[in-house]
């Protein structure tokens, strides 16, 4: 006796074995299994009933052949979405930039990713790198100028233009949408730090340097800067075991330095003076210009606070005072490769590997010294023009 067509217990005769197309679509599969079934029970009578009755069966097997595969490429398409955003190709483009030899120094690629996540991640994080469009970005940037921030405006652009050329270059992005924005932005006018660099005001802040009343670490901090006239920041991370007394200079390596060379700085008398003064206050500590009570080195703020505790702060920065040296000592006739390798400033035709930080060294140690004598000198005559009351 043979089952009925609905009992779900098979179908009489036996079905041969229907084989599907392994390639090609879902609907063809489904279209190939209907004809097979029809045409291997030759549409007779109940039968055709019983291929009706497979006929789900059937779609329900191919379904569970292709949309395993379609699962599959949807799940790679979202990740691919995914991994395509603004946000991750960005992250993705940082990381490689910090990756790179001598690229980046760790404060400025924190710098560089945070900005994006004030700026720029709160609007654009979650979209598509390849939908983004120029007007949505200048908008960003301009928010930043109503609020008064021109200069961080511009600063944003910089890392969002170099964001979308990464995703150019990796054909993410047909084109970059930044490229031609920077002039849709209000021009910012040139940061020059105050400086004083009259010889009579010189002499009169020197001497407010040395009776500055405050603690004995800024003092000192205030009282080296004009005669090394270091990066604030190289200078106030001094560390006692960079300096070397008997060779009367400090060295720091290339990843305390701006430019990521590593730099000797001769001292003059007046400087060795200066920090043999404040050994009993920080020498046991690892900085020398140390905060007694956290051991960590003066903030930033430190110098500032006491320039405009002297009211100087209007007048000079802490920077200006490498400004001041470099004005004076070309104007005093010192070769001007003797200053610049004082400054630090390297050579723009010089490869990174091919810079001798120690080049001119002999002859920047007399330039130093001389310098320390002709402030000496200034400070020395401000004091008789104050006691006359020229």
């Amino acid at each position: 006796m043979r089952p009925s067509a609905g009992s779900g217990t098979g179908v009489w005769p036996p079905l041969p074995l229907l084989p599907l197309p392994l390639g090609g679509s879902k609907s063809r599969a489904l279209t190939a299994a209907e004809t097979l079934i029809t045409g291997a029970l030759g549409g007779q009578g109940d039968l055709q009933l019983a291929a009706n009755t497979l006929a789900p069966y059937a779609a329900a097997a191919i379904g569970k052949r292709f949309g395993h595969g379609e699962n599959k490429n949807e799940a790679q398409r979202q990740a691919e979405q995914m991994n395509n955003t603004f946000e991750a190709v960005a992250r993705k483009w940082h990381a490689d930039q910090a990756a790179k030899p001598d690229k980046w120094k760790p404060d400025h690629a924190g710098r560089v990713i945070r900005s994006l996540e004030l700026h720029i991640f709160p609007d654009l994080a979650r979209r598509q790198i390849g939908e983004i469009m120029p007007l949505e970005v200048l908008g960003l940037l301009q928010r930043l100028e109503v609020a008064g921030k021109h200069d961080t405006a511009h600063k944003v652009y910089d890392v969002v233009n170099q964001v979308f050329r990464y995703a150019v270059m990796l054909r993410l992005c047909i084109f970059n949408p930044a490229a031609e924005l920077r002039g849709e932005l209000a021009q910012v006018e040139q940061k020059h730090y105050r400086t004083i660099t009259d010889p009579e005001k010189i002499g009169g802040l020197l001497r407010a340097l040395d009776g500055y009343t405050g603690s004995p670490q800024t003092r000192a901090l205030l009282q080296l800067s004009p005669y090394v006239f270091a990066r604030p920041s190289e200078l106030r991370l001094l560390r006692w075991c960079e300096i070397d007394w008997e060779a009367r200079q400090y060295r720091k390596d290339g990843e305390e330095m701006k430019n990521g060379i590593g730099h000797i700085v001769p001292l003059s008398r007046q400087a060795i003076a200066i920090l043999e003064g404040l050994k009993p206050v920080t020498g046991h500590h690892e900085f020398v210009f140390a905060n007694i009570g956290s051991k960590k080195p003066l903030s930033e703020g430190a110098a500032l606070k006491a320039l405009a505790r002297l009211g100087f702060l209007d007048q000079i920065t802490p920077h200006g005072f490498r400004h001041m040296a470099s004005t004076r000592l070309n104007e005093m006739g010192f070769n001007s490769d003797w200053i610049e390798r004082q400054l630090a400033h390297k050579d723009p035709n010089a490869t990174r590997t091919a810079y001798n930080h120690a080049e001119y060294l002999e002859q920047r140690a007399e330039m130093v010294q001389a310098w320390a004598d002709y402030l000496d000198g200034l400070k020395a005559q401000s004091g008789i023009l104050q006691q006359t009351g020229g």
